[in-house]
C-alpha cells in the first residue's frame, strides 16, 4: 500500500477507536447522530484479526464524516482536523471502495466445496481438469489454462532447439532439417517392421 494511503488508514482506525472504544464517547456520539438525523448512530469498531472488516468500517466512517467532524470540534484529539481536509477524505473514500471490493471477492470465494469437482481434480491432470470445468467456470478456467499452457510451450521450444543442435552439425549443414526435426520431436513411435515389410523387394514372376 502506498505510504500516504497507509497513513490515512491508520489515522482512520485511530479515530474510530477514539470514539467507539470509549463508552462515554460512544454514547455522546450516538446522541449527536440522533440530533443530526443521521442514518446511523454508531461507528463500527475495527479489529486487526478481521482485517477485511476495514471496508465496512471506512464506509461507515465516511458516511458519518460530518457527524465525526462536529463531534471532534471541541475535543483535544490530535486528528480532529482531518475531517475538514478534502484530500484526506478523498483517500478515505478510496480506501472504503477498495476494501469493499475485497470484501465482495472474499464472500464470492466462500461457500461449500463442490464434491464432484474435488473428485475430478484428484483424478485428472491440471489441463484436463480445467478444460472440463470451463463450462461451469469459464473465466477462471481461461485464466488457469493461460498459465498452464506456457509451461509445455516453453518445454517444446527448448526440446526443439536441443534436437536441432544434435541434428544439424557442420557435417550436415545443408540438410533439410524439417522432416528429421518433426520425427525427432514426435511422440509417435514408428512401426519399423511394418515399414520395412511394405518396402520389401518382390521378385518378378
Amino acid at each position: 500500500m502506498p505510504p500516504d494511503l497507509k497513513i490515512v488508514l491508520d489515522e482512520a482506525v485511530r479515530t474510530v477507536n477514539f470514539i467507539k472504544a470509549r463508552p462515554l464517547n460512544a454514547r455522546l456520539f450516538a446522541v449527536l447522530c440522533d440530533e443530526m438525523g443521521s442514518d446511523h448512530r454508531q461507528l463500527l469498531l475495527h479489529t486487526e484479526v478481521r482485517w477485511l472488516s476495514r471496508g465496512k468500517v471506512f464506509a461507515r466512517l465516511y458516511e458519518l464524516r460530518d457527524e465525526v467532524r462536529m463531534f471532534l470540534l471541541d475535543s483535544k484529539f490530535e486528528l480532529s482536523d482531518r475531517f475538514s481536509d478534502a484530500p484526506w477524505l478523498a483517500k478515505l473514500a478510496y480506501l472504503a471502495d477498495i476494501f469493499e471490493h475485497m470484501n465482495g471477492l472474499n464472500r464470492s470465494l466462500q461457500g461449500k466445496t463442490d464434491s464432484a469437482l474435488k473428485v475430478d481434480f484428484s483424478q485428472r491432470c491440471l489441463p484436463a481438469f480445467w478444460l472440463k470445468a470451463a463450462s461451469e467456470y469459464p473465466e477462471l478456467s481461461d485464466k488457469a489454462l493461460m498459465f498452464l499452457m506456457s509451461f509445455p510451450t516453453t518445454y517444446l521450444c527448448e526440446s526443439g532447439f536441443s534436437s536441432l543442435v544434435s541434428l544439424k552439425t557442420k557435417y550436415r549443414n545443408r540438410l533439410n532439417i524439417e522432416p528429421d526435426l518433426r520425427l525427432k520431436l514426435s511422440s509417435l513411435e514408428p512401426d519399423i517392421q511394418m515399414l520395412t515389410y511394405a518396402k520389401q523387394h518382390h521378385a518378378s514372376h
